[in-house]
């Protein structure tokens, strides 16, 4: 069905192409044909060139072949309208397999909790050993959240959507930054970055729990 709308779409297209392709240029030429240079000089303020040597079909129809695009338009119509019923299904389907909003809030809370674990034994760990943790204990919720982002727009709308990501886009480069600098040896950078992407990921879940709740 959704194969069938996109051909309908093309149809529609080249038809309208054709029609402009095939008729507009005839008419004109008939249109310049039938100009006198009196009129040509006085209306359009140029000489008239000697179009009597060209040849127009017979069965032109008005300069704009209204009635042509028409036809095009209905067909493109068709089209879309038979997209959007192959794609509502799509929709419904991706929306049920992926995360409610009680789960995005619930990775959230874990990231959170994490984190908070991870800074206050930082410094019972080697370097090495953070980046492990920033990977076992943080990636999947990072991943999951990122996965299911597009419910908050469904949800709340492109405002909440744009406010609640850019301080979760935010607080994951953070935590990138402390896996970067732990990885290099800097622990000191690791935990400032770490905390202050935690800053950022409470930030993103208070705004998420305000649209929630609002």
């Amino acid at each position: 069905m959704k194969t069938m709308g996109q051909v309908l779409l093309w149809v529609g297209f080249l038809s309208g192409s054709l029609a402009t392709v095939f008729y507009a240029p005839a008419e004109g030429v008939g249109y310049m044909k039938a100009l006198t240079a009196e009129e040509a000089l006085e209306d359009h303020g140029f000489e008239l060139p000697d179009m009597q040597g060209v040849v127009i079909p017979e069965e032109g129809w008005h300069l704009i072949p209204w009635v042509w695009y028409g036809v095009s338009v209905a067909v493109c119509v068709v089209g879309i309208v038979v997209l959007r019923k192959a794609s509502n299904p799509e929709q419904k389907l991706e929306q049920a397999s992926g995360p409610s909003l009680v789960e995005l809030g619930g990775r959230l809370t874990q990231l959170d909790c994490n984190l908070e674990n991870l800074t206050q034994s930082i410094d019972e760990l080697a370097p090495s050993q953070i980046a492990a943790r920033i990977d076992e204990q943080l990636a999947d919720d990072f991943r999951e959240f990122a996965e299911g982002r597009n419910l908050i727009t469904t949800e709340f709308g492109l405002d909440v959507f744009a406010d609640v990501m850019t301080q979760f886009a935010s607080g994951e480069r953070s935590v990138n930054r402390a896996w970067s600098a732990a990885a290099d040896g800097y622990v000191d950078e690791a935990e400032v970055c770490l905390r202050r992407g935690r800053d950022l990921l409470q930030e993103a879940h208070r705004l998420l729990n305000e649209a929630a709740n609002s």
